[in-house]
């Protein structure tokens, strides 16, 4: 069940956090081997010893109260090296009937992608908003010691005469190749190395064009070092002002002012009023430049804007579709307007058709009034929508999920609905199971009870002495029925918590098998047992509990062969195992049920009303054989019978002796013990 699942999932039993079960994904967020089942948490992780982990594991454990962490910060070790990474995960307490806390159901998703181009995002607004706030004309971003064109405004390409083709992504020195030779490049190499910034006023710079012309320019720059996270200069803002034409204009005047110097006195009067007309202008110029600079500044930082959000808006639909779960968002008035890949997938329709469809395509027609009630219902009052219904997937099967929606409020009034489909069908079919099993577990006690009280009833009443012994006898095989009901009962509860034990010590498997055998011959009269082959070998292992598995396979040959009248009983050496089987002739099991029988709890439907038991034999027996290392299958035709394998390993000194080509004795005297 945890290995099909869609997600990173883990259990962790006792309050020495043992790792019971972990999937695929669970082990590839830790980066280590299957081998880690079984082993204590902080021995399998040893790196989360001085981390937060381990005391919210705990506190779960103590309180009962699930815990859930998003974009946790971890260190993992990963091949040798420890890495950080960022999880979503959810501590989920498991407890007994009792409400106490036995196991703790750890689900994770690794985020560290998304985080780390999160802070990327931040950091390249960071560089945007510095630049805006930096530059008061033509601004440029040289990214690098290669000086790459990073970014440029309109202002820049405008002094440039190129556009964004022609220079973004390349080294500033392949756009303009004048630059060699100039002071330029290594004024930007020592901001580099100091980290300080360097500013010059009317440098004269020349510019060759792409038609292989070229202009004599002035400019005032600055350089200035844009820092990353770690305080290192990871790019240079340059801020450009062309003023060609204001240096121009100066040094004309300078030569007017000389040529006035020269002039007659009776035109100095006019050529100062001319002076000022002169600056009157120009002051006037520099402000429609300083304006025409700021519009165009404004434009640009728009431009950027709407870029961005349409990169934010393709990164949420991204987030989206790499969530496990059905995610849907629907406008104010309730119409659904997204639902992600996951939706697509399991309905076998695109996005358009399923919005065009709406949920009432796909929700079971006795859950459909109840939704939309409950819809309706949080529309006109803003809360959340919580609503548990089948949905119709691809294959036309309905399974249940659990719907939630919230609203998104922004300045007093609802943008959207954000919703969520979580699968559910199989916390579904487990209550369901359960129901099951208590209605037959309180049947299956009752009835030895209710007999054994009858039989008291009659004695009670003066039986006769010749009866006298059928009812005491009758009432004694009804205790041993209500025992039985009750042993596997607390098989079934020790499993859970970890507290069954085993005394592993080397025994002689043929004697177990040959009492077996003559135990069953004992109890039923009505089957001829045939024990074929004894396999004479030691096993290292718990001799009541792998006698409790025999007794168990030969009891349900008995039960579930009614018309048959006889059992077989096999066994043989293969490789460094010993395999046993116990074959009736009975009913068979139907090839759907054969993959179910170990499970708790299961009954196969057409046998519940004809056979007592609670469902929990195969399930201890096939618990006990994996505790020695061993390993249960079935073969059956149903109206034919079935057979029942399991194998166990060898004692080691039995595997030694065959290691030696030391014999290994199997009689093969076929014995009938009825």
């Amino acid at each position: 069940m945890i290995d099909d699942a869609p997600v990173a999932i883990a259990v962790l039993t006792g309050r020495s956090m043992t790792i019971e079960a972990a999937n695929q994904y669970m082990l590839r967020i830790w980066g280590k081997p299957a081998t880690v089942v079984g082993l204590n948490l902080i021995d399998a992780l040893p790196e989360l010893r001085e981390q937060v982990f381990m005391s919210l594991l705990e506190n779960v454990f103590d309180t009962g109260e699930s815990f859930t962490g998003n974009e946790a910060r971890v260190f993992l070790e990963y091949e040798g090296n420890l890495a950080e990474r960022f999880v979503n995960f959810v501590y989920k307490a498991m407890v007994n009937e009792s409400g106490d806390v036995y196991s703790i159901m750890v689900v994770a998703n690794d985020v560290t992608e998304q985080v780390l181009a999160r802070k990327s995002v931040e950091a390249a607004r960071h560089r945007l908003e510095a630049m805006v706030t930096t530059t008061p004309i033509a601004m440029t971003i040289l990214k690098g010691r290669d000086l790459i064109i990073e970014q440029a405004n309109a202002a820049m390409y405008q002094i440039w005469q190129r556009n964004s083709t022609q220079t973004m992504g390349k080294k500033l020195i392949d756009v303009f190749p004048e630059l060699i030779g100039q002071p330029f490049p290594d004024l930007l190499a020592n901001v580099f190395e100091t980290g300080e910034k360097v500013a010059f006023p009317e440098m004269p710079v020349n510019i060759a064009f792409p038609d292989g012309s070229s202009k004599d320019i002035f400019v005032n720059f600055s350089y200035d070092p844009l820092f990353d996270l770690d305080g290192k200069v990871e790019a240079i803002l340059a801020s450009v002002s062309d003023i060609t034409e204001q240096v121009e204009a100066r040094l004309k005047l300078e030569k007017s002012e000389q040529d006035l110097q020269i002039a007659t006195e009776e035109l100095a009067a006019a050529n100062e009023e001319l002076t000022a007309i002169n600056e009157e202008m120009m002051a006037s110029n520099e402000e429609l430049a300083s304006t025409n600079e700021e519009l165009i500044s404004t434009q640009d930082h728009l431009h950027n804007t709407i870029e961005q959000l349409n990169e934010s808006k393709e990164r949420f639909s991204f987030l989206l579709n790499s969530i496990p779960q059905q995610i849907w968002t629907a406008k104010p008035d309730g119409a659904l307007d997204y639902v992600n890949d996951v939706v697509c997938d399991d309905f076998g329709y695109d996005k358009d058709e399923v919005v065009g469809h709406g949920w009432q395509k796909f929700i079971h027609p006795d859950d459909l009034p109840k939704a939309l009630d409950k819809w309706m219902h949080a529309l006109e009052n803003g809360n959340e929508y919580l609503i548990e219904f089948r949905l119709l997937f691809a294959d036309g099967i309905y399974r249940w999920h659990l719907g939630r929606a919230l609203p998104l409020i922004e300045n007093g009034e609802i943008q959207l609905w954000l919703g969520s489909n979580t699968n559910i069908d199989l916390q579904k079919t487990n209550e369901q199971k359960k129901d099951e099993f208590l209605s037959i577990a309180s049947h299956e006690l009752k009835t030895p009870l209710t007999s054994i009280k009858a039989f008291n009833q009659m004695l009670k009443r003066g039986a006769m002495p010749d009866t006298l012994k059928g009812f005491v006898q009758k009432s004694a095989d009804n205790i041993q029925r209500l025992e039985k009901l009750i042993a596997d009962l607390l098989d079934v509860t020790k499993m859970n918590s970890g507290k069954l034990e085993y005394d592993m010590q080397p025994f002689s498997f043929n004697k177990l098998l040959v009492e077996s055998a003559e135990n069953t011959r004992y109890l039923s009269s009505s089957h001829e047992v045939v024990l074929k082959n004894a396999a004479d070998v030691q096993i290292l292992g718990d001799n009541v509990r792998l006698e409790q598995v025999l007794n168990n396979f030969l009891s349900n040959a008995v039960k579930y062969s009614p018309k048959g009248k006889q059992i077989i009983i096999d066994s043989w050496i293969e490789g460094q195992q010993v395999i046993v089987s116990v074959q009736d002739f009975g009913i068979g099991i139907a090839p759907s049920h054969i993959d179910k029988l170990f499970d708790r709890y299961y009954r196969v439907d057409n046998t519940a009303m004809r056979f007592e038991g609670l469902g929990l034999g195969l399930f201890i027996s096939s618990e006990i054989l994996k505790r020695h290392g061993g390993k249960v299958w079935i073969e059956s035709e149903q109206d034919k019978g079935s057979t029942f394998y399991f194998s166990l390993p060898l004692a080691p000194e039995q595997v030694e002796h065959r290691v030696k080509g030391i014999p290994v004795n199997v009689p093969s005297a076929e014995t009938d013990l009825a």
